[in-house]
């Protein structure tokens, strides 16, 4: 567990940007406290709220290495962040979506 924090598909919460208004559209946010795979390292990490119903540090810690191997196939050398969020939603409609900073996957 980490503890109480806040974090965005742009990053830890307290970020600056300079975007226009219809880039921060897109932004999905978690706050509370989250489990995850967090290392600087690395340029994907996962966070969950609550218990997902799967195992859900195995399915990010494969997340993090099928990310690695798709950066290495298409030779992307940016090391831009991208961040995977889950959370519980008591109506799930569509499962989540995606920004191009990360994903947010909805579970109920």
């Amino acid at each position: 567990m980490l503890g109480a924090r806040a974090l965005s598909t742009r990053g830890e919460a307290g970020f600056d940007g300079d975007f226009a208004p219809m880039e921060a559209y897109p932004t999905f946010f978690l706050a509370g406290k989250l489990n995850g795979i967090d290392d600087p390292a690395w340029a994907f990490n996962a966070y969950w709220i609550g218990s997902p119903p799967l195992d859900a540090g195995r399915a990010s810690a494969w997340s993090v290495r099928s990310f690695d191997v798709f950066r290495q196939f298409f030779a992307d050398p940016s090391r831009r962040p991208y961040t995977l969020l889950v959370r519980p939603y008591a109506r799930p409609r569509d499962g989540g979506g995606a920004s191009n900073g990360g994903v947010m996957l909805e579970y109920g």
